[in-house]
């Protein structure tokens, strides 16, 4: 895995997340709730708002969502890294090592 880069655009930065979570581009994207899919799409949400270059609308539309739907997400995966939940934390340090 290449890992996240500060040049990187969306497409990157989802293909990036589903090499680290091992859930396909087309899963994230798609409409499972699937609790492995769920993160990984939250995930997503999480990097590319922290880049701080897209707007919760343009990052919602990679991903067919709104952005109510990447407020909420990363609001979970904020929440979940602060209080170290196994999931979100092995996904968030596979992405940062890369």
């Amino acid at each position: 895995m290449r890992g996240i880069r500060p040049d990187d655009g969306l497409s990157d930065i989802l293909a990036d997340v589903s090499e680290a979570s091992g859930v396909s581009v087309e899963q994230i994207t798609g409409e499972s709730r699937k609790e492995e899919i769920r993160i990984a799409r939250q995930m997503f949400c999480y990097v590319a708002r922290k880049t701080g270059k897209w707007s919760d609308e343009q990052i919602g539309t990679e991903i067919t969502r709104d952005r109510t739907t990447v407020i909420h997400s990363c609001d979970v995966v904020e929440n979940m890294l602060d209080t170290k939940e196994p999931n979100y934390t092995k996904l968030w340090n596979r992405i940062l090592i890369s």
